[in-house]
């Protein structure tokens, strides 16, 4: 047993397992699908360098952490796809600005949902401010797919980065 508070198993990092996932892309206001590929240890979604999901170590919450660079684009959705192959019954997962983006401060907010197998259960808007977002929000049972999207109406110095994990 485990005392209450116990950290839980990552069975599949956001950071570390970033290659791991189903597929990565944008998708436009009409459902166009614009594909990310795989290019070393991250997915390259344009010929623009700042414009990819990958790992990278940054100060989210006061405290330098492995995180994932997920920067969005003007008026489109980035897809994040994992399949559940690890069984897990739970989803961790945190968001952050770069200091650079929230000293911005007519940068835009960032919409972020986490979908079960095409469901819905967490939606929350990550502030143009100095915060650390983390949530821990329980899976339906047997999910196959889970999917992080990120939306902003305005990509100016949206240097966003998550981490998270699932676990059982």
């Amino acid at each position: 047993a485990a005392p209450p508070g116990a950290p839980s198993e990552r069975l599949l990092d956001f950071v570390k397992d970033i290659t791991r996932a189903r597929e990565v892309y944008f998708s436009d206001k009409s459902g166009k699908k614009l594909p990310c590929t795989i290019k070393n240890d991250r997915w390259q979604c344009s010929r623009r360098q700042w414009n990819y999901v990958g790992p990278l170590r940054s100060l989210m919450g006061g405290k330098w952490q492995k995180a994932t660079w997920a920067h969005p684009r003007t008026g489109m959705t980035l897809h994040i796809v994992f399949e559940n192959s690890v069984g897990a019954n739970y989803i961790s997962l945190g968001s952050a600005f770069l200091e650079r983006a929230y000293r911005d401060h007519k940068g835009k907010p960032v919409e972020i949902s986490i979908f079960a197998d095409g469901k819905n259960i967490k939606k929350y808007t990550n502030e143009n401010v100095k915060k650390y977002y983390f949530s821990k929000t329980e899976l339906p049972k047997n999910t196959r797919e889970i999917e992080i999207t990120i939306y902003t109406k305005s990509d100016g110095g949206r240097h966003l980065v998550i981490n998270g994990y699932l676990s059982k």
